[in-house]
């Protein structure tokens, strides 16, 4: 049994077979598939499918991650713009 810092090592160096270098991607046993799950900033958790192969499983991580923060920098900007309208900007 591994100490929990060789186990840390382990994943840095991909040796752990259940787990991938990829953050959310997991190897699970009772179905033999590649299981995805995202986490929020919130920490809420959102599964994302299984997955026959580890790379469809990153891809699956990757393009929900990519439109996660780019719905979240969106929201940030359109907050950004409603403040500054609603701002006297004469006293300014």
């Amino acid at each position: 049994m591994a100490t929990f810092t060789k186990h840390q090592v382990n994943l840095i160096n991909g040796v752990d077979k259940y787990h991938s270098t990829c953050r959310g991607v997991f190897y699970t046993l009772p179905t033999n598939r590649w299981f995805v799950e995202f986490a929020t900033k919130e920490k809420i958790k959102i599964h994302l499918g299984f997955f026959d192969t580890e790379e469809e499983a990153i891809e699956a991580y990757s393009k929900y991650h990519e439109k996660y923060y780019q719905e979240l920098v969106t929201k940030i900007e359109k907050d950004l713009e409603k403040a500054y309208r609603s701002s006297d900007t004469s006293k300014f």
